[in-house]
């Protein structure tokens, strides 16, 4: 295609218009128009290629993401699984014991390991994340009475 334009202009736009005259200011021009053509091509192949690769940085990146979020929930899958062992190693030890002072610290003991899981729950479980920034930090939102400049305001309910 640069080939074909470079004759293009040649015939149309340097002097002599209308011939392929071999002149020292065509043979000038058409050197720049090489030039500046193989420039052009160099660049548009760069680009190219610095596209293909941070289109398969992002193919990686991404699924990189999604195996750390798929380990990071079964992580959390297994450290849920594991305090329940725990919780019902120390609801058997309960049963057992007879003395009820022992069973009391046992209970206790029970009770404090079911908050570590609750709140390991809450902690991490996306979709309450969103419901709970979502309470805690509302968007304030503000409305102006009367017309333009009016300085007064206070907040709507959220």
């Amino acid at each position: 295609m640069a080939v074909a334009t470079g004759f293009i202009a040649w015939y149309c736009f340097i002097h002599p218009v209308g011939t392929l005259s071999v002149t020292t200011p065509a043979l000038f021009a058409m050197l720049f128009f090489a030039f500046i053509a193989a420039t052009d091509i160099l660049l548009v192949h760069l680009m190219t290629a610095a596209l293909h690769r941070m289109v398969e940085a992002e193919a990686r990146s991404s699924a990189l993401a999604h195996a750390r979020t798929l380990m990071f929930h079964e992580l959390q899958h297994r450290v849920s699984n594991n305090i329940a062992t725990l919780g019902s190693l120390l609801r058997l030890q309960e049963r057992r014991l007879g003395d009820p002072k022992a069973r009391a610290a046992v209970a206790d003991s029970r009770a404090r390991l079911e908050v570590v899981a609750r709140l390991q729950r809450r902690l991490h479980d996306p979709l309450a994340a969103v419901r709970r920034y979502g309470r805690l930090y509302p968007r304030p939102r503000r409305r102006y009475g009367g017309g333009h400049g009016c300085k007064r305001s206070h907040l709507l309910p959220v």
